[in-house]
């Protein structure tokens, strides 16, 4: 419940996800174990990854903006729309694409839901992270079907070299208290790495200028608490000099409520139905191996992975939580389980290239059970009429995918990616296949500038929920094609120190699967997002950094049977600016702006649009870090002008909040 928050304090061990790190040979050289992209046949990476739109966030730079979790360190990403909706979690959204579009891999693994294929990017804390890579658009065809909207990549730390670690604490407001730790152990030989956060807020307040509805006093936000606690193990072992073998095990639990919509759907055409849910409790649980083996030039990448995840899940009358007779209100006890295999073969094929190929297969599973409070004659909230069904559901499917990919450079300034893969998917004793590919080209105008051009064709398959869910499943539909279009430009800046990266875009998406009017899952014919994405990141002076980045993203249903134009959540306009500045003595204060415009959210029918609300966000820290003590005090607060706003419509955001915490490293 809204006060359900267990109040001990847990201890946190956090997983960044499955664990690939760097470690040394015997004789001391570098080795990484290689993620599900290609390994970088030498220099500064693969053609493939350079003709892609890609930004890398450090754990240096995630820690200046104060991000604890995957889903807050994208919030100020380029091209990427980070929103909370009706199911209490943050969704990521690029270029357009939802989530459900988006791969999520944790050290090159697919960590998703089989039911909807979504993830809840704040059940990733950052405490063992060293990177987050995000590629926006079309990618490699290794990665397989499903990356539609992009890639990110969750890239965990090594041990290093002997013992090593951290513990760290912090409190805020709303209740909100965070212990986080690690330890970990490197050789020559290899590392192993233990990490772990524990989370725990009871609320969150709502801004003094948030006015009161029905549904929402003013105060503290209705069904905002939340409670994780996160694990992780990993490590890497070299065998000799071409064999390695690595693996990962985590393990996550945890409690949260969804806050409803404050607007009442009865006199607002725009709002959402008001729900009172909670996930009373979630499990997930992976394990991961990956191994590394050279013979002559050829690379070969075998990888097992399996991860399962468990939610209980309750729909209650009211704000009370305490009641489940009305009609829409349910129990529902949810499995989702993914395991696969993927084989990835690398040849160089000494000046002539670098060709790569791929197979995978993934089996998925889905399992319910549970009961729903229904209205016998169509009509509402309780009373007479309402009955009880039960919710049993069994569904399974199988995904197959291949794909081949060549890079050479014909002429020293001129990179080339051609790439060509096929997937299927099997499910009920029917088979839908499809191909997908790639073709891309860099040029080399001098040593500080890149121009890179790609197209391709990406698919999705329907997910088990989309085919089989009892209040929305059509099991005819077809899969998704999103083709994508693309130019842009690298330039790094000798004055100032400074990089400039540029994308022009445009992705058509075809058969795109939303849930239509009906209720029921549907194919859309046609939906056209472009846009322009602008990163700029500078060091004026050597104590201070800056960042500015803008979005800018036209989004359009072209269907000919569309009601409107429009497309809801996906804002025309982001700024970003960011500045860091460290004083002698150990002192550094982090600033972050983040601004968007122009949102739009459409009516129950579909038919008008309303702009959600412009909002302007600005958050400040100041860390002091002990010289010689390896240990640091830190102070943080988020939306410093208490700014009241919602990113999605009906679903209001935290005002002013604090954060203060230290942390030791060893």
């Amino acid at each position: 419940m809204g006060n359900g928050i267990r109040k001990t304090s847990a201890w946190v061990i956090s997983l960044a996800g499955a664990a690939v790190g760097t470690f040394a040979s015997a004789q001391e050289e570098p080795f990484e174990l290689p993620e599900i992209v290609l390994p970088p046949a030498g220099g500064a990476g693969p053609i493939s990854e350079a003709a892609s739109t890609k930004q890398v966030i450090t754990s240096e730079e995630f820690e200046r903006q104060g991000a604890r979790t995957l889903g807050e360190a994208l919030d100020l990403a380029n091209g990427i729309n980070v929103r909370f909706g009706g199911d209490g979690t943050r969704r990521i959204d690029i270029r357009g694409l939802r989530t459900r579009q988006v791969l999520l891999l944790v050290d090159g693994v697919p960590v998703r839901s089989s039911i909807d294929g979504q993830f809840d990017p704040d059940r990733f804390a950052l405490g063992g992270v060293d990177r987050i890579e995000i590629t926006r658009g079309a990618s490699s065809v290794l990665y397989g079907p499903g990356a539609s909207a992009g890639v990110v990549n969750l890239i965990t730390k090594d041990g290093g070299k002997g013992l090593s670690g951290s513990f760290g604490v912090a409190t805020g407001t709303g209740g909100a208290n965070q212990v986080e730790g690690s330890i970990a152990y490197g050789s020559d030989r290899g590392n192993l790495r233990f990490s772990g956060t524990w989370s725990g807020r009871d609320d969150y307040p709502l801004s003094e200028d948030f006015t009161a509805t029905p549904v929402q006093p003013n105060g503290d936000r209705i069904n905002s608490d939340r409670e994780e606690t996160k694990l992780l193990a990993s490590g890497v072992y070299r065998l000799n000099s071409d064999t390695s073998i690595g693996f990962s095990a985590t393990y996550s639990e945890g409690e949260y409520g969804k806050p409803p919509s404050i607007y009442d759907r009865a006199v607002d055409d725009f709002a959402s139905r008001t729900r009172f849910e909670r996930v009373e409790n979630y499990s997930v649980r992976g394990f991961q191996i990956v191994g590394t083996h050279q013979v002559g030039t050829l690379t070969f990448t075998p990888r097992l992975y399996f991860s399962e995840e468990q939610e209980f899940t309750k729909s209650y009358d009211d704000a009370g939580f305490d009641t489940q007779n009305a009609a829409g209100s349910f129990t529902e006890d949810a499995t989702s389980t993914i395991w696969g295999s993927q084989l990835l073969v690398t040849s160089d094929l000494n000046g002539a290239g670098q060709l790569s190929g791929m197979l995978g297969y993934e089996h998925q599973d889905w399992s319910a059970s549970g009961f729903e409070r229904v209205s016998g004659g169509g009509g509402g909230g309780g009373g007479g009429g309402v009955t009880q069904q039960p919710i049993n559901t069994n569904a399974s499917a199988e995904i197959l995918s291949a794909g081949i990919e060549y890079e050479f450079r014909p002429v020293d300034p001129l990179g080339l990616v051609a790439g060509l893969g096929y997937a299927q998917q099997t499910r009920n004793g029917q088979t839908d296949g499809d191909t997908y590919y790639r073709i891309a080209a860099t040029y080399d105008l001098d040593s500080q500038t890149t121009l890179r051009a790609q197209h391709a064709r990406e698919i999705r398959f329907p997910t088990l929920r989309d085919l089989f869910a009892a209040d929305r499943g059509n099991p005819n539909l077809d899969p998704e094609r999103t083709l994508h279009y693309e130019v842009g430009i690298d330039r790094s800046f000798a004055f100032w120190n400074a990089t400039l990266s540029a994308s022009l875009f445009q992705t058509d998406a075809k058969d795109y699967i939303e849930r239509g009017p009906s209720g029921l899952s549907e194919n859309v014919e046609k939906l056209r997002m472009r846009g322009l994405e602008i990163d700029y990141r500078a060091l004026p002076i050597e104590p201070l950094t800056v960042g500015l980045g803008y979005t800018f993203l036209d989004a359009e249903n072209r269907s000919v049977a569309a009601r409107s134009r429009d497309l809801q959540n996906r804002p025309r306009h982001k700024f970003v600016l960011s500045g860091s500045y460290r004083f002698n003595g150990g002192t550094r204060i982090d600033a972050q702006y983040l601004a968007v415009l122009d949102n739009l959210t459409l009516n129950r029918n579909g038919t008008q649009s309303r702009n959600v609300g412009d909002f302007h966000l600005v958050d400040l820290g100041v860390t002091h870090a002990f010289e010689g003590q390896n240990a640091e005090i830190y102070g943080r607060v988020r939306n410093l002008f208490d700014e009241d706003y919602q990113d999605s419509y009906g679903f209001v955001q935290a005002g002013r909040t604090f954060q203060v915490g230290g942390r030791i490293r060893f």
